[in-house]
């Protein structure tokens, strides 16, 4: 509820931008609640990736210019965004103390019903005292890209990968969302491919590399 609600909310009152910035912060969220959950620990070569590769998604949000970044001001849907990252990072890292015997699709599903028992009054108070909801074949279809696409598959998958490979892995994805972002601005709207592009993604792959240094040196010693 927290993370799905909040971040549509928050998008709606911040910029895009203001918005990628503050999600920067989603993997040091994750790893931060495993150690205090869970007493997970990270060394200090990870924690140099996990920065590095947060400025290389930076340097791609800014396209390569410091004074955007400095221009960003603080809104109240940055807080909102704050807010969701923070619920859906406590719902991946807590994932591995949920019953072993349900499936990832069982458990997206318990999610799903709670969801619906929590937001259906907000709807409802919605169409009553803000809007009612418009229904066109533009409003249905997104209602419908988010259903399929965002809520069942792609967190569906996301919940597979995280039982499968622990939280702190799967956060590292977080940050090749802006190098898919940005492949999808340049392959589907035709935007030109720039120095900050390639350079964003060598840094984030190379924090990448530094933070999955235990999880290999691991595989290597077994």
């Amino acid at each position: 509820v927290l993370g799905g609600s909040a971040i549509y909310l928050g998008l709606s009152l911040t910029s895009a931008m203001n918005a990628g910035v503050v999600s920067t912060s989603q993997t040091a969220i994750m790893a931060i609640m495993g150690w205090l959950f869970f007493r997970d620990q990270i060394n200090a070569r990870q924690t140099i990736g996990l920065v590095i590769a947060a400025l290389g998604v930076l340097v791609v949000i800014a396209r390569g210019d410091i004074d955007v970044l400095l221009g960003l001001r603080l809104q109240v849907g940055d807080l909102l965004v704050f807010a969701a990252i923070l619920g859906y990072s406590a719902y991946v890292v807590l994932l591995r103390v949920t019953p072993s015997e349900l499936s990832p699709f069982a458990r997206l599903c318990a999610a799903s019903w709670f969801g619906v028992l929590f937001t259906a009054p907000l709807y409802v108070w919605e169409i009553i005292y803000v809007a009612p909801f418009p229904y066109t074949v533009a409003s249905l279809a997104m209602i419908a890209w988010i259903s399929i696409a965002v809520s069942i598959l792609a967190i569906g998958f996301m919940t597979i990968g995280t039982l499968a490979v622990g939280a702190y892995v799967a956060s590292m994805f977080f940050y090749v969302r802006t190098v898919f972002i940005a492949a999808l601005a340049i392959l589907v709207l035709g935007e030109a491919v720039a120095l900050y592009h390639v350079a964003g993604v060598a840094v984030i792959f190379a924090g990448i590399y530094l933070m999955t240094a235990r999880r290999r040196h691991a595989a290597a010693a077994r």
